[in-house]
């Protein structure tokens, strides 16, 4: 499902296809990395996301500052923002809206030493993870 909140002018969040493929997709997103996410395609992601500039901070291992002060983010920090992008756009799809994927992020888990999901979004291993759980839902799979 696309989301609507992102601007379907110019941006490579407009391209849902783009948002967990490989191929040709995947080369747009080296691209968008190095030209840099802007300010106003994170806040609006954000926005889709339901969650906090703080809390992305958090996860996205930059302070609140930056994300609010500059217009055009550096290359890791785009990085970072656009595989999110991909993984939530993924959880959307599987859960069928974003309210219910946050949920599913938010519960903690035994499995993961009492955390939740989410929490481990802090890391491209943590994000792997939280991949990993949904493609085992999506296939049928027990979680």
């Amino acid at each position: 499902m696309p989301n609507k909140a992102f601007d379907t002018t110019s941006n490579i969040f407009a391209e849902p296809a783009v948002a967990y493929s490989s191929g040709s997709g995947s080369l747009s997103l080296v691209h968008r990395s190095r030209e840099g996410v802007t300010k106003k395609d994170f806040m609006a992601f954000a926005k889709s996301i339901q969650r906090s500039i703080l809390d992305l901070a958090q996860i996205l291992t930059v302070s609140y500052s930056t994300l609010t002060k500059k217009s055009r983010y550096d290359k890791a920090t785009s990085e970072r923002i656009l595989a999110l992008r991909q993984l939530f756009a993924y959880g959307e799809e599987i859960f069928g809206d974003m309210e219910r994927f946050n949920a599913w992020l938010d519960e903690p888990r035994n499995a993961y030493e009492g955390s939740s999901l989410y929490s481990l979004l802090d890391t491209a291993f943590g994000i792997e993870i939280v991949s990993s759980e949904l493609r085992k839902i999506d296939y049928g799979l027990p979680v």
